[in-house]
């Protein structure tokens, strides 16, 4: 019984990765999101598709519009993206994007049919 305990606790503290989903910039006059996939390294900005090249577990990088972007994983809910300054080019800043929430509605949904599962012992 222990030794549940003690794997559920190793599965609980590593480091999860972003869902797929929508990130924003957290300013409320720019709409200034992303759409992210790093199950299949994609990445969506303003209606553009682009690839991600994984670095790292952590760490990304990617190509828009010309410029090379680096995408660092902060924690499962925020990311950082700047630009890769080229020689010459001057330094601009980074921005910080937070996961874009759920509808309260859908969040309840979704969390009474997970115990629901969790009370029938179905799967």
């Amino acid at each position: 019984m222990q030794i549940r305990y003690i794997f559920l606790m190793l599965f609980l503290s590593c480091a999860r990765y972003p869902k797929s989903g929508e990130y924003c910039y957290p300013n409320f006059e720019v709409n200034d999101c992303v759409f992210l996939d790093f199950k299949s390294g994609k990445i969506g900005i303003n209606q553009e598709n682009s690839g991600l090249i994984r670095i790292t577990d952590a760490k990304y990088e990617f190509n828009f519009r010309n410029e090379k972007f680096s995408l660092s994983v902060l924690n499962e809910n925020r990311l950082e993206i700047k630009t890769i300054r080229t020689s010459g080019a001057p330094e601009t800043p980074s921005k910080v994007y937070l996961v874009k929430k759920e509808d309260k509605a859908i969040q309840r949904k979704r969390f009474s049919e997970f115990f629901k599962r969790i009370v029938t012992g179905k799967n």
